[in-house]
């Protein structure tokens, strides 16, 4: 049995990986909608997961969804906060909005 929680696991990381890496793509290639799916998806299986929340504020942002952007920034920092290039980015999304 542990063997399969073990497995259990192993796909859940795997599945959090490969959706990031999916909306990785998707926002070079500007599809922010899917970008947003595969976010929302790895975030679904793992709430802890910075990249997600990362690569879903970029989506929001190239959105102009600036609010969303800035939650999702606010959560990814939350996980990971010496991670100097997210409060960058969360500073700059606010000037963003200022400025729509």
């Amino acid at each position: 049995m542990n063997n399969v929680k073990k497995d259990d696991a192993d796909v859940k990381k795997l599945k959090v990986v490969l959706c990031q890496n999916c909306s990785l793509v998707s926002n070079g290639l500007a599809d922010y909608k899917e970008a947003l799916i595969r976010c929302t998806e790895a975030i679904a299986v793992d709430d802890t997961a910075v990249k997600a929340y990362y690569q879903r504020s970029v989506a929001h942002r190239k959105t102009k969804c600036y609010d969303e952007a800035m939650a999702d920034l606010k959560t990814a920092i939350k996980l990971n906060p010496q991670d100097k290039k997210m409060r960058l980015e969360f500073e700059q999304v606010k000037e963003e909005k200022k400025h729509q």
